[in-house]
């Protein structure tokens, strides 16, 4: 799998991840967001960390070790996805 699509598909998980952690959280609330515990954001966070986070262990996993960290963290897909496979 290439590197860019990679990174894409664990992106895509960490964004759909927050939105859909953060919707959970409002919808559990029956008061609406003032009988949260917490901001809805962090509930969206805390399962945008979680969907990312194995993603990226993955990646690790399969030999793109920095190239995929730089790629998913900065957003330098090309430019460093190149240089590491010299």
């Amino acid at each position: 799998m290439e590197i860019s699509l990679l990174a894409a598909v664990v992106l895509a998980l960490a964004v759909a991840g927050f939105f859909l952690g953060r919707s959970r959280a409002l919808a559990t609330a029956a008061g609406g967001a003032r009988e949260l515990r917490s901001l809805p954001g962090h509930y969206g966070y805390y399962v945008a960390v979680w969907g990312g986070a194995p993603g990226n262990v993955a990646c690790h996993a399969a030999g793109l070790g920095a190239a995929a960290t730089a790629a998913v963290c900065f957003g330098t897909l090309g430019q460093r996805a190149e240089t590491s496979r010299r």
